[in-house]
């Protein structure tokens, strides 16, 4: 079944919306949110978490299992 272009208009507007939210946030209060993402069972908190932590790499834990999860270098 194929996704309207409407419903990824919302997706992406809706994701920027976020961003712009989380981009007013300081460090100390994305780390939790980050911490979170990548501990969800969901494949795309994950992705998102990933993109996050690429754009700001201060918010990457200084040991892999601060998180319980594995990082890629």
């Amino acid at each position: 079944m194929p996704v309207s272009k409407s419903r990824i208009g919302d997706k992406k507007r809706r994701f920027e919306e976020a961003l712009s939210i989380f981009e007013t946030l300081k460090p100390d209060e994305k780390a939790p949110i980050i911490a979170f993402m990548y501990n969800s069972d969901e494949d795309s908190l994950i992705e998102l978490a990933d993109a996050l932590s690429m754009r700001d790499r201060g918010l990457l834990p200084s040991r892999s299992d601060e998180f319980g999860v594995e990082f890629q270098n």
